[in-house]
Order: C-alpha cells, then structure tokens, then sequence
C-alpha cells in the first residue's frame, strides 16, 4: 500500500519540485497539494493521508499551531516538516508541536523520500545538521527570524 502524503509549500516551483521528488519514489502517492495552512488543514481533514510535508515558512498563519492543531485533530497523519532553518531551535520547536520529521530544504534529495517513509511507520527524523550533541531546553516561542 503506498504511503499517501499532502504537500503544502506556498512556493509553487519548489512545491513542484518536491512533488517530483516524492513520485519518484514507488511507495509514495501525493493525494493533494496547497499553499497555505488552511489548505493544509482542509486536505489532511479530507484525505487523512499517512504523511503531510509542510513547509515552515508558509506565508499566512502560525505554522507551529498548526502543527499543533492538526497533531491533536488526526493524530494519525504524521507531519514532515521542510525548512531553511539550520538552528536546531527550529526543529525541536517543531518536533515539540507534534511533528514527526524536520528536513532542510538544502537536503530535501537525499533526506525528505526517507523522512516520508520513517514518519508514516512513526519513525522521528531530523537531518543531521540540525541536531545538537545537548540539546538546550525547549524555549516557550522559537527564535526570532532574521
């Protein structure tokens, strides 16, 4: 059965780009695609795929709530998320919200089709580069962005 996976990337080239990558990839369907948090909401709500990669920086609305939100509302669909943010900051933040997986952009063609299958069998994944040997407490709100 293959792992079916909603995309949400506000960037339609690079969205493109990683629904390409992803469909390379023989275990994985992208049943839906969006570019904003509420579409993301709608179509996990809709198709409860196994998988939601979501980028970070989605231009409208607070991405770490709605990581939040969607982790309390359909538990069983595991959340990659994409970013630019190298802090290991950034990825514990998100790990904390309910995500699964924290890929960096830069690393998508070797990491995301990973992160995709250990997410849907419940798997964490974090690229290396964001992790921290100690990592620091977990901060109330995640670092100002530059």
């Amino acid at each position: 059965m293959p792992i079916s996976v909603v995309l949400v990337d506000d960037h339609h080239a690079r969205r493109m780009s990683l629904r390409s990558l992803l469909e390379s990839d023989s275990q994985v369907t992208v049943v839906a695609e969006g570019d904003t948090l509420r579409s993301a909401i709608r179509h996990v709500i809709g198709h409860t795929p196994h998988v939601l990669v979501l980028d970070l920086r989605v231009l409208e609305g607070t991405t770490f709530a709605t990581i939040e939100r969607l982790h309390a509302q359909v538990p069983q669909t595991k959340i990659v998320v994409v970013a630019i943010d190298q802090e290991p900051a950034f990825a514990q933040h998100a790990l904390a919200a309910g995500a699964t997986a924290y890929v960096l952009t830069d690393h998508a063609a070797s990491d995301l089709p990973r992160a995709v299958r250990l997410a849907a069998c419940g798997q964490q994944f974090v690229t290396p580069l964001c992790v921290t040997p100690h990592p620091p407490r977990l901060r109330a709100r995640p670092p100002a962005r530059r």
